[in-house]
C-alpha cells in the first residue's frame, strides 16, 4: 500500500510538472521570463487597432510564423514591399501558419496613427485581402521599443515568437530568405 502511495505521488508531481513546461497553444496567454527586440529574443506583446477596429495583439498568434513590417504611406520603398504583402501571405499560408502584419506608422504631418480609413485605402490599394494592418504611433517605433531607424523595417518571428531576422529597407528576395529561415528554425 506504501509503495502504491509513493507512486502515485510521483506520478502526480511529475504531472504538473508537465503541465508547467508543455507549450501553450494559440490562444492561451504566453508568458517568458523576458522579451526584448534584438535577434534570438522573444519578442515582446503588443496590441493595436486593426483596419477593421478590432484589437490585434502580438501574442495571439504565438505558433504562427510572422512577418512584422513597420511602414507609413509616404514611404516609396514600403508602398512597393505592400504590393507582395497579398503574394507572400498567400503562398506561405499553404504551407504553415503565417502572418504579414504591416504596422502602420503615424503620418509625419499629422502626427497621430493612421486611421481605419487609411488602412482600408492601403489595403484596398494594394489587394490585401487577409493579412493584418495595423494603426500605431510611432512611439512603438522607438529605440526603446522596435527601434525602427529606417522605413520599411522588417521583424520575422519564427513559431515560438522568437525574432530571427531583422531587415532594414525592402529587397523581396531577403524578405522571402529571411522568412523560409524562420520557418526551417522550426
Amino acid at each position: 500500500m506504501n509503495r502504491f502511495l509513493i507512486l502515485l505521488f510521483f506520478l502526480a508531481l511529475a504531472c504538473e510538472s508537465c503541465k508547467s513546461t508543455r507549450l501553450p497553444l494559440a490562444h492561451e496567454s504566453v508568458h517568458w521570463d523576458s522579451c526584448g527586440y534584438k535577434i534570438g529574443d522573444h519578442a515582446c506583446n503588443f496590441s493595436l487597432t486593426d483596419r477593421n477596429g478590432n484589437n490585434w495583439e502580438l501574442y495571439e498568434s504565438y505558433g504562427s510564423v510572422i512577418v512584422l513590417d513597420f511602414s507609413t504611406g509616404w514611404c516609396g520603398a514600403c508602398r512597393r514591399a505592400a504590393s507582395d504583402i497579398q503574394q507572400l501571405q498567400d503562398e506561405k499560408q499553404k504551407i504553415i501558419s503565417f502572418f504579414y502584419v504591416s504596422i502602420m506608422l503615424e503620418d509625419r504631418s499629422s502626427f497621430s496613427p493612421p486611421s481605419l480609413r487609411f488602412l482600408n485605402e492601403w489595403a484596398n490599394s494594394y489587394q490585401i485581402t487577409t493579412a493584418p494592418i495595423l494603426s500605431a504611433s510611432a512611439s512603438i517605433a522607438s529605440e526603446e521599443s522596435w527601434n525602427v531607424s529606417s522605413l520599411p523595417t522588417f521583424y520575422i518571428l519564427n513559431r515560438d515568437l522568437v525574432i530571427t531576422d531583422i531587415i532594414v529597407g525592402y529587397n523581396k528576395h531577403n524578405l522571402e530568405n529571411a522568412v523560409n529561415r524562420a520557418i526551417e528554425s522550426i
